[in-house]
């Protein structure tokens, strides 16, 4: 047993239309039954990515993850259809450009 096991990084991706609000550890989200229990259930703290709450300029870094960003926090939203004209310009400044021309993009948002 002289090898150790990678380390495990729990990541809750919450795209509710509400904010998220059951807290950040483990313990807080699952059904306990009885108390006896709760040793033997794992508690421990996870990164939250609340799309709810969350301004999409953060994620800046990448286009890609900024475009899945704002696609889950408006997926229900009535500004829904203006949301994904944005992804769509910054899809094609920083990579459809790339591959397709402009009239093959719009033809198939157009049959989709």
């Amino acid at each position: 047993m002289g090898k150790k096991l990678s380390p495990i990084l729990p990541i809750l991706i919450y795209h509710g239309e509400k904010g998220w609000t059951p807290g950040l550890h483990f313990q807080d989200i699952v059904n306990i039954p009885h108390d006896d229990m709760k040793p033997y259930i794992p508690d421990f703290q996870y990164f939250l990515s609340d799309a709810a709450a969350e301004d999409e300029d953060r994620y800046n870094t990448s286009v890609v993850i900024k475009c899945w960003f704002i696609v889950v926090k408006y997926l229900k939203a009535p500004a829904m259809r203006e949301k994904l004209f944005e992804v769509i310009k910054l899809l094609h400044a920083n990579f459809i450009k790339q591959v397709w021309s402009r009239r093959q993009l719009l033809n198939m948002l157009k049959f989709s």
